[in-house]
Parts: structure tokens; C-alpha cells; sequence
């Protein structure tokens, strides 16, 4: 009498999605210095502290202010008035998939590994010696969904520590 792998695809899930998840956790910093990594040109995404967020292309970084281009115009923002700088751009979706796609088909061959070894599929007249193939397939369209829906196309490189707060 053959068990239900249920239970092993539960964890293949879990498996799949829980790395993919840590992976797209994004550090902010508070560091001004860290906009000198910015170059003339590079599209950001500014938001101002009154919570207007503005996209453009980097001009120029000085310790007072940061100054872009948005359309035809340039406009400069004191650094007291910056909440955030993310970078834009960054065509990362394909590398999150195919990222995804190793995570996920190597946590699934891995449980279908442990399915044949629990139906002992050593055996050729078995008809369950397939866990492994349909656990990395499973697993490697788990991991490219997973990889697919991450946030992808911004980092942020400044973030100001506390926004201001009203006071009444």
C-alpha cells in the first residue's frame, strides 16, 4: 500500500518559496555617501518628505543637495527634503528566475530523492520511481514562479532615517 507524498510536496513548497523570500530582502541605509555610487545619467527614484516621489536621470551629488533631470528640466532637492534615492532600471527578472528555478529544482529532487527512498525504488518493477523527476519539475516551476514575482527593477541607495514629523 503506496502513502501520500503530500506532505514532502508541502515541504517543497515551503522549501522553494521561503529562500526566494529572504533573498528579496532589501537593506536600507541612511548613508549619504552611498549616492557617490550613482553616475550622470543613472534613472532614480526620488521621494521628497512631504511623500512626492519624482523619477528622472542623476545629474549631480553635493553634500547640500541632489540634483536630476526630470523631462527637460533639472531640479535640485536639499538633502534635508530627501527620504529615499532608489536607483531604477536593472533588468533582473530573468536572473531572479533562473535563481528561483535552481533553488526550487534542487529543494524538489531532493524530496523526490527521499520519496524513492522511502518507496524503495531500487526495485525496477516499482511503478513510484518517478518522485525525483516530478519533484525537480515540480520544483523548477515553483521556483521560476517564485523568482517571477519578486520586486525587481529598483534599489534603494539612501534612505533618511526618521521622516518628520507634524507638529500641531
Amino acid at each position: 500500500m503506496a502513502k501520500s507524498p503530500k506532505c514532502s510536496y508541502l515541504l517543497l513548497v515551503i522549501g522553494a518559496i521561503l529562500p526566494l523570500h529572504l533573498c528579496a530582502a532589501e537593506r536600507s541605509d541612511s548613508s549619504w555617501e552611498n549616492l557617490r555610487q550613482l553616475h550622470a545619467g543613472q534613472q532614480i527614484q526620488v521621494v521628497e518628505m512631504s511623500f512626492k516621489s519624482q523619477d528622472g536621470r542623476f545629474l549631480l551629488l553635493s553634500e547640500a543637495a541632489l540634483t536630476f533631470r526630470v523631462k527637460d528640466r533639472e531640479i535640485s532637492i536639499p538633502r534635508k527634503e530627501v527620504l529615499r534615492v532608489s536607483l531604477r532600471g536593472g533588468h533582473r527578472r530573468l536572473r531572479s528566475v533562473l535563481l528561483g528555478m535552481l533553488v526550487g529544482g534542487g529543494i524538489g529532487l531532493a524530496v523526490g530523492a527521499a520519496q524513492d527512498r522511502k518507496y524503495d525504488c531500487n526495485d525496477p518493477s516499482s511503478d513510484y520511481c518517478y518522485h525525483k523527476f516530478a519533484g525537480g519539475v515540480i520544483g523548477l516551476g515553483i521556483g521560476a514562479a517564485g523568482g517571477a514575482v519578486l520586486p525587481t527593477g529598483q534599489r534603494t541607495l539612501y534612505r533618511a532615517t526618521s521622516p518628520p514629523r507634524d507638529v500641531k
